[in-house]
């Protein structure tokens, strides 16, 4: 976060008069007197503290003040009201850019005589294109538009929200220092009451600016015992701590009893655990009793320290599957535990 100075300059060199012409073609002299440090107060993250118009108006000093040759301006004009919107058009985008070129993106058709060349965008593409004089000239669209235009405008009464079509919903809102914001229909509240968000900005010494964040406190090194005890503290004491460390460490030893003993299931196979060996030897000479004796198959009963076959055919398998299913039950009734505390 930085101050609003700081977002109007956006990291180029401080020159008052460029600067002070910014700020006054952009119409925020009236905002900096309501806020607390001026140009100075911090402004909060996505500009949290400043009203839906004030965020337009410092970017619009900000690209004024960046001095530009090609400007393209999205609608800047969409959440202030009239007067602040003929004095941005006629000060900063006519005169202060005057020699630059802009493309304006608007929905204020009362400034269309202005400009050099007006493109009408329909349906994403281009329906007409020219100067005003030209495109007024002919029986098109956008010479219907303009007169439906100038007739709403001249009618008492005229409900002038009619004008934006499907941006009905939105509506302007003017507070009685004639700062504007944009609600949507229908709140009960305007978006100037979160203006200086006082609660949240901590005034401290009027001698320097007001702090909207303050800077976090960093340590270094091996954490404090103190620090353990506060958290212990926050878990709700002693009791609930010691209480939590256990039933972490059980969950722990189910998990990896789970794992120890699915493994061991496996290996078990279907409960045989020996092998028969036929050791035979072949000779030339089977005249001898000892060779027709070697020749005879003998069996070699060993160990085997893993078994083989289906495990569904394991003598034991209601015993594996009983203790499986304990653990498993066991870990989710402290995993449940865990999530209460």
């Amino acid at each position: 976060n930085s101050s609003l100075r700081e977002n109007i300059l956006f990291g180029s060199g401080y020159d008052e008069s460029r600067y002070q012409r910014a700020l006054s073609a952009a119409a925020l002299p009236p905002d900096l007197e309501l806020l607390p440090d001026g140009d100075m107060t911090e402004i909060g993250e996505r500009g949290i503290n400043l009203s839906g118009g004030q965020k337009q108006r410092v970017s619009l000093a900000r690209a004024l003040y960046a001095s530009c040759d090609i400007y393209l301006l999205d609608d800047p004009l969409s959440a202030v009201d009239a007067h602040v919107g003929a004095h941005i058009f006629n000060t900063l985008i006519k005169k202060e850019l005057k020699g630059k070129t802009v493309v304006l993106v608007t929905h204020q058709l009362q400034y269309l005589p202005s400009c050099d060349r007006i493109i009408m965008m329909s349906g994403g593409r281009i329906a007409e294109m020219g100067p005003y004089d030209v495109l007024m000239a002919g029986k098109t669209k956008f010479h219907s538009l303009i007169k439906t235009f100038v007739q709403d405008q001249a009618t008492p009464g005229q409900d002038q929200r009619s004008n934006h079509g499907q941006r009905e919903h939105i509506v302007i809102l003017q507070d009685d220092c004639g700062n504007d914001g944009i609600d949507m229909a229908g709140d009960d509240h305007s978006s100037f009451d979160s203006l200086l968000l006082e609660e949240d900005v901590e005034h401290g010494s009027r001698d320097g600016p007001a702090v909207l964040v303050k800077a976090e406190d960093r340590r270094t090194g091996a954490i404090s015992l103190n620090t353990y005890l506060a958290f212990a503290r926050a878990c709700g004491g002693a009791p609930a701590a010691i209480a939590l460390l256990l039933i972490t460490l059980l969950a722990a030893s189910a998990q990896a009893g789970t794992d120890y003993w699915l493994g061991y299931w496996i290996r078990q196979g279907d409960g045989n655990t020996t092998s028969t060996a036929i050791n035979m030897s072949s000779s030339n000479d089977v005249s001898s009793p000892s060779t027709a004796a070697m020749l005879s198959p003998t069996p070699v009963v060993s160990p085997s320290s893993s078994g083989s076959g289906n495990i569904s055919d394991n003598p034991d398998l209601e015993l594996f599957i009983a203790v499986y299913f304990a653990l498993a039950a066991m870990l989710i009734i402290l995993a449940v535990l865990r999530s209460i505390f």
